[in-house]
Order: C-alpha cells, then structure tokens, then sequence
C-alpha cells in the first residue's frame, strides 16, 4: 500500500510503526525543493521545522518506508543553480521516483493574482505561463528538461534504488513486509519477475536499447542487487524497478526530442 503524506510524518515514529504494520510500502511527499528560502516562499514550513529534510528522510526509510517525491523549480528564489541543487538532493537522498514539474499559476489561486499584479504572467505557453524572477523562461525549460534526462538516466536511477539499501532496517523490514503479505512464493514471484524480464528485453531490443540501457541493468543486477537479496524476491523487485525505469527514461527521452505534446508534464 501506499499513501501521501507531509514530511514532518518522520517526527512521529508512532504513526510511521503503525505504517510498517500495515503493510505500507511508500509515501508520496510534497518535498518540492531543498533551497530553504524558496521553501519558506512557498509556506512550506513544516519542511524547515525541526532537523533537516535528510534526516527525516532516513527514519521514514529506515521504517521500511520508500519515499516518492514531487519538486517544483521556478520559485522566485530559485536560480540556474537550482537544477543542480535538485538533482543532488534527489539523488545523495535516494528519491527514486522524482516526480519534477516547473511552477505554473493556476487561476484563481494567490501565486496566479500575484504573478498578473506584477505583470508575469505568459498566458500563451500552457507549459510556462510566468516569468520567473531568476532566469529566462528558456532557460527554465531547459534547465527542467535537462535536470529529468539527468534523474532518469540509467545508472542514476539505479543509484538512487539501491541507495536505501545502505540501511539494515530498511532491508530487514521491507522482507518482513513481504512475510506477512505472504509473498515470494518461487513459482509465481519467478514467473512474475521472468514475464518482466521477457518482456524488458524484447522492449529494449527493438528500441535498440540493449547495449546502452540493458547493460546498465545487468550490471547492477550482478554487482548490487545480489549483494542485498539472493531470493527470488530480489529478483522480481529488482526487474520491477527495471520497467518503472524505462517508462520514466523513455517519458524524458521523448519529451526532450519533441514527441510529446506536454502541458507542464513532468
């Protein structure tokens, strides 16, 4: 199962046991950014409350909790550094599935009355309706689009999987979790994980995507993935992970060619 929440869910370890009980595997939470003075733009104080943002990451993780994330880039604090700064972030933080979006005014609401007082909002692009404080609306397209091919290239995404792996109480509860939801029975989980990797491979095959992307997969099966887990649960995880991260590579690598008709989709 999994849920959304808001990060300061890490300061109550009442709450996060109850979680890993029943059997919740991740948490959707509005992280948007690390850079703390556009946080505080944005009213997000609940994630400058308390110690940092990394430390309450790893209580939610070490509680067998996997964390997805949305992020935002364009506040008015935010400069061409900010790319750099997510990509860090999401990264050294293990955030595997990232899910990043430019900062658009929706009508009616206080960010969109501000940007038309002051005269910036850009009515004719649906993927970039403002001008940003900081840089050009070019330049925070780019920057965007960049930061994704960045997030969901091959090996980064793999880094990012098996980064909460570095705690013993995330792998210990995660095959827990697995125990009570009666799962990694050898024949279907096998079955499972095999369908996928069939499947992946004939995928990338005729995308002709073996060598650059396929190679990345078994290499990290090899070198990390039978580092953690032998089992056929391993297995079937570590294909899943695999599939989720060709749709999100495929996703950006279309986008960033123009295949896509985009409204803000990230």
């Amino acid at each position: 199962m999994s849920t959304e929440a808001s990060i300061n869910l890490a300061d109550d370890a009442e709450l996060l046991d109850l979680m890993y009980h029943a059997n919740f595997r991740a948490v959707f939470i509005g992280i948007e950014t690390p850079k703390m003075e556009s946080l505080k733009e944005t009213k997000k104080f609940q994630n400058i409350a308390g110690d940092s943002m990394e430390a309450k990451l790893d209580r939610i993780y070490k509680a067998g909790i996997n964390v997805r994330a949305g992020f935002i880039v364009g506040f008015d604090n935010d400069d061409k550094n900010i790319f750099e700064e997510q990509y860090q972030f999401i990264q050294n933080n293990g955030i595997l599935m990232a899910m990043v979006g430019t900062l658009i005014a929706i009508p009616k609401t206080p960010l969109y009355k501000r940007m038309e007082k002051e005269g910036r909002l850009r009515l004719d692009d649906p993927n970039c309706n403002i001008a940003p404080k900081q840089m050009t609306p070019d330049e925070l397209q780019q920057g965007y689009w960049e930061l994704l091919k960045r997030l969901y290239a091959p090996q980064a995404f793999m880094d990012r999987y098996f980064k909460t792996f570095r705690f013993p109480e995330f792998r210990q509860k995660r095959a827990q979790i697995c125990d009570k939801a009666n799962e990694g029975k050898m024949i279907p989980t096998l079955g499972f994980g095999l369908v996928l990797l069939w499947n992946l491979f004939w995928t990338l095959f005729k995308d002709r995507s073996l060598r650059k992307v396929g190679d990345v997969y078994i290499r990290n099966f090899f070198k990390n993935s039978l580092r953690y887990r032998r089992d056929v649960i391993g297995f079937a995880q570590f294909m899943n992970a695999c599939v989720t991260h060709w749709h999100f590579y495929k996703f950006t690598r279309e986008g960033t060619e123009g295949r896509l008709r985009l409204f803000n989709s990230g």
